[in-house]
């Protein structure tokens, strides 16, 4: 199909995937490389999520949204040290979890299998906070059940 105000000069492919029972909304894709079956186009833009999904991650979850210099080479570095904290936080938790990762089963997600970044981060704020806030670190009235409550509510919440 010829779509103008989407693309001019070249013909279009729509795809369109519908949930068969329903529950889902349709999803449209768009390409303009008629050779490409739909199976094709769907795969494509379904290997982009991941990268979406640590683009959204770099920008909340890293601080890369909203970089705190303006001028010169600023944000360019400031964008590129928030992928290189978000890979060693994902390094640095991947090596601490190993083979069994650890995350906070959620009411509203029970069946939750993976970790998230948030998680990764969670984990990070825990062992810090652990190791600032406890009974040796100087501050005598805190014992070891009351540092788990708080480092854990401080962790998911932050």
């Amino acid at each position: 199909m010829l779509w103008y105000r989407v693309c001019p000069d070249a013909l279009v492919r729509l795809v369109v995937v519908r949930d068969p029972l329903g529950h889902e909304p349709d999803d449209f894709f768009f390409t303009t490389d008629l050779g490409m079956s739909a199976a094709e186009v769907v795969e494509i833009y379904a290997g982009r999520w991941s990268i979406e999904v640590c683009y959204r991650d770099v920008k909340q979850g890293a601080g890369g949204q909203e970089p705190q210099s303006w001028k010169h080479h600023g944000p360019e570095r400031a964008a590129g040290l928030s992928f290189w904290l978000y890979g060693a936080i994902w390094a640095w938790y991947i090596e601490i979890s190993g083979k069994r990762p650890s995350y906070t089963i959620q009411p509203w997600y029970p069946a939750k299998a993976t970790p998230s970044f948030a998680d990764a981060l969670a984990e990070l704020r825990r062992t810090l906070w652990r190791e600032r806030i406890s009974p040796v670190s100087g501050v005598p009235t805190l014992d070891e059940q009351t540092v788990d409550v708080l480092v854990e509510a401080l962790a998911v919440a932050a």
